[in-house]
Protein backbone atom coordinates (compact mmCIF):
# COMPACT_ATOMS: atom_id res chain seq x y z
CA UNK A 1 0.00 0.00 0.00
CA UNK A 2 1.41 2.97 -0.67
CA UNK A 3 1.62 6.18 1.42
CA UNK A 4 -0.54 9.51 0.47
CA UNK A 5 -0.02 13.51 1.06
CA UNK A 6 0.17 13.51 4.91
CA UNK A 7 0.55 10.27 5.71
CA UNK A 8 3.68 10.10 3.45
CA UNK A 9 5.16 13.23 5.06
CA UNK A 10 4.84 11.50 8.36
CA UNK A 11 6.49 8.50 7.59
CA UNK A 12 9.57 10.29 5.99
CA UNK A 13 10.35 12.24 9.40
CA UNK A 14 9.79 9.31 11.61
CA UNK A 15 12.42 7.70 8.71
CA UNK A 16 14.81 10.69 9.23
CA UNK A 17 14.23 11.24 13.31
CA UNK A 18 15.48 7.41 13.56
CA UNK A 19 18.44 7.65 11.21
CA UNK A 20 19.07 11.20 12.90
CA UNK A 21 19.21 9.55 16.65
CA UNK A 22 21.79 6.84 15.55
CA UNK A 23 24.06 9.97 14.36
CA UNK A 24 23.17 10.18 10.76
CA UNK A 25 22.77 13.28 9.60
CA UNK A 26 23.82 12.96 5.89
CA UNK A 27 23.76 9.97 3.29
CA UNK A 28 26.45 10.68 0.29
CA UNK A 29 26.74 14.13 1.24
CA UNK A 30 23.72 14.96 1.33
CA UNK A 31 21.19 15.78 4.34
CA UNK A 32 18.52 13.69 5.06
CA UNK A 33 15.74 16.68 4.22
CA UNK A 34 17.05 16.70 0.63
CA UNK A 35 17.82 12.50 -0.01
CA UNK A 36 15.17 10.87 -1.76
CA UNK A 37 12.71 8.41 0.48
CA UNK A 38 13.55 5.77 -1.63
CA UNK A 39 17.54 6.20 -0.23
CA UNK A 40 16.19 6.79 2.88
CA UNK A 41 14.10 3.71 3.36
CA UNK A 42 17.02 1.60 1.92
CA UNK A 43 19.46 3.34 4.72
CA UNK A 44 16.90 2.67 7.46
CA UNK A 45 16.46 -0.85 6.61
CA UNK A 46 20.20 -1.37 6.45
CA UNK A 47 19.95 -0.12 9.79
CA UNK A 48 16.96 -1.10 11.28
CA UNK A 49 16.39 -4.11 9.45
CA UNK A 50 13.13 -3.15 8.75
CA UNK A 51 11.12 0.17 8.18
CA UNK A 52 9.28 1.84 10.75
CA UNK A 53 5.59 0.82 11.78
CA UNK A 54 4.07 4.05 12.20
CA UNK A 55 2.40 3.05 15.56
CA UNK A 56 5.29 0.60 16.61
CA UNK A 57 6.39 2.78 20.37
CA UNK A 58 9.53 1.40 20.32
CA UNK A 59 10.38 4.17 17.55
CA UNK A 60 8.23 6.54 19.07
CA UNK A 61 10.39 6.30 22.66
CA UNK A 62 13.47 7.54 21.04
CA UNK A 63 12.06 10.48 19.27
CA UNK A 64 13.66 13.56 21.45
CA UNK A 65 11.41 16.44 22.68
CA UNK A 66 11.19 17.76 25.83
CA UNK A 67 10.34 16.52 29.44
CA UNK A 68 7.77 19.20 30.69
CA UNK A 69 6.99 19.58 34.67
CA UNK A 70 3.88 21.98 34.73
CA UNK A 71 1.74 23.10 37.64
CA UNK A 72 0.61 24.93 40.26
CA UNK A 73 2.99 25.60 43.52
CA UNK A 74 -0.05 27.26 45.52
CA UNK A 75 -1.98 23.72 45.08
CA UNK A 76 0.90 21.79 45.23
CA UNK A 77 0.58 20.10 41.83
CA UNK A 78 2.76 19.06 39.15
CA UNK A 79 2.27 17.21 35.76
CA UNK A 80 5.73 15.71 34.33
CA UNK A 81 4.93 14.69 30.80
CA UNK A 82 6.51 14.67 27.37
CA UNK A 83 6.34 16.84 24.21
CA UNK A 84 7.82 18.43 21.10
CA UNK A 85 5.99 21.33 22.02
CA UNK A 86 5.42 21.81 25.70
CA UNK A 87 4.25 25.23 25.37
CA UNK A 88 1.72 24.08 23.24
CA UNK A 89 0.90 21.57 25.86
CA UNK A 90 0.35 23.94 28.60
CA UNK A 91 -2.22 25.37 27.03
CA UNK A 92 -3.78 22.08 26.23
CA UNK A 93 -4.14 21.40 29.85
CA UNK A 94 -4.99 24.77 31.05
CA UNK A 95 -7.85 23.94 29.05
CA UNK A 96 -9.47 21.32 31.34
CA UNK A 97 -7.88 22.30 34.65
CA UNK A 98 -9.61 24.95 37.29
CA UNK A 99 -6.77 26.73 38.46
CA UNK A 100 -3.87 28.58 36.70
CA UNK A 101 -1.01 26.62 35.30
CA UNK A 102 2.86 27.28 34.78
CA UNK A 103 5.83 25.46 33.20
CA UNK A 104 7.82 25.16 36.28
CA UNK A 105 11.04 23.37 34.03
CA UNK A 106 11.48 22.03 30.09
CA UNK A 107 14.31 19.33 29.66
CA UNK A 108 15.99 18.16 26.65
CA UNK A 109 14.72 14.36 26.64
CA UNK A 110 12.42 11.72 25.14
CA UNK A 111 9.54 9.45 26.88
CA UNK A 112 12.20 6.89 28.23
CA UNK A 113 13.30 10.16 30.34
CA UNK A 114 10.22 10.74 31.28
CA UNK A 115 9.27 7.33 32.00
CA UNK A 116 12.52 7.65 34.28
CA UNK A 117 10.83 10.86 36.19
CA UNK A 118 7.72 9.08 36.62
CA UNK A 119 9.41 5.71 38.51
CA UNK A 120 11.60 8.57 40.70
CA UNK A 121 8.60 10.57 42.11
CA UNK A 122 5.95 7.33 41.74
CA UNK A 123 5.43 7.63 45.85
CA UNK A 124 3.94 11.21 45.07
CA UNK A 125 2.04 10.34 42.30
CA UNK A 126 -1.62 11.63 42.61
CA UNK A 127 -3.37 10.60 39.44
CA UNK A 128 -2.14 10.07 35.60
CA UNK A 129 0.71 12.06 35.18
CA UNK A 130 0.17 14.28 38.31
CA UNK A 131 2.43 14.63 40.99
CA UNK A 132 2.34 15.94 44.67
CA UNK A 133 4.83 18.51 45.09
CA UNK A 134 6.12 17.83 48.19
CA UNK A 135 9.74 15.72 49.51
CA UNK A 136 11.84 15.11 47.09
CA UNK A 137 10.37 16.43 43.94
CA UNK A 138 9.99 20.13 45.82
CA UNK A 139 13.36 20.15 46.51
CA UNK A 140 14.25 19.43 42.88
CA UNK A 141 11.39 21.80 41.84
CA UNK A 142 13.14 24.59 44.25
CA UNK A 143 15.13 26.84 42.08
CA UNK A 144 11.98 26.85 39.64
CA UNK A 145 9.03 27.45 42.20
CA UNK A 146 10.55 30.68 42.66
CA UNK A 147 10.74 31.88 39.31
CA UNK A 148 8.37 33.73 37.47
CA UNK A 149 9.20 31.75 34.17
CA UNK A 150 10.80 28.75 33.14
CA UNK A 151 14.19 27.84 31.90
CA UNK A 152 15.16 25.07 29.92
CA UNK A 153 17.85 23.18 31.32
CA UNK A 154 20.09 19.85 30.73
CA UNK A 155 20.02 18.07 33.44
CA UNK A 156 19.94 13.91 33.68
CA UNK A 157 17.90 11.90 35.96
Amino acid sequence: MKLKGIHRVRFRKKVIGLLKSKGIDRIDGKTLGTTSNKILNDRCIEIFGSLPNMKDKKIKSIQQGFIYFIGNDYYGFCKIGFSKHPEKRLSQIQTGCPFALRIFSIIDGNIENEKEYHRKYQSLKTYGEWFKIEYKLKDYLKPFLDAPQFERVSITV
